[in-house]
């Protein structure tokens, strides 16, 4: 049998479009919205940086209170509070130590403004000195001293 072609003229192929789009529109709208499900619950864990950045400020505010009970206290070499701790932990502690007195960062809140907060003066040097540390082989030379001047910015 020859194949015979059926023409659709541009009126019925928006008859037949329109038909199939209301179609839709109708098992959309029968259908509605799914029902609401509540949000699971979840406990938000402080990470790993962030119980690092809490032990390094829990140490060094346990450094200026001694200190500051003393009224003066020798400068602490900066390896008793960045050591123990693995390379990585302890250049992310030795990170933090810029922060000491910063007062653009003693205005914010969180940890961070903690610990720019504390009465500590952090003062590096140029010079490098070996360790007999397991992960750290040498550091450079720096201490943290008791800053009575700035005092704790608490306000």
């Amino acid at each position: 049998q020859p194949v015979r072609p059926l023409f659709s003229t541009p009126a019925e192929m928006i008859d037949v479009a329109e038909t199939e789009l209301l179609t839709e529109r109708a098992a959309a709208l029968a259908g509605g919205l799914p029902s609401g499900e509540d949000a699971p619950t979840t406990v938000s864990e402080a990470g790993p940086l962030q119980l690092e950045l809490d032990d390094l400020l829990a140490r060094l505010a346990d450094f200026a209170s001694v200190a500051a009970e003393g009224g003066k206290a020798a400068p602490l070499p900066i390896q008793h509070a960045l050591l123990p701790a693995s390379f990585a932990v302890a250049s992310y502690r030795a990170s933090m130590l810029p922060l000491l007195g910063d007062a653009a960062e003693a205005s914010l809140q969180g940890a961070t403004a903690k610990l720019a907060r504390l009465p500590l003066a952090f003062t590096p040097t140029d010079a490098m000195l070996k360790l007999s540390d397991p992960h750290v082989a040498a550091m450079s030379i720096a201490h943290l001293s008791l800053d009575l001047e700035s005092g704790p910015q608490d306000e």
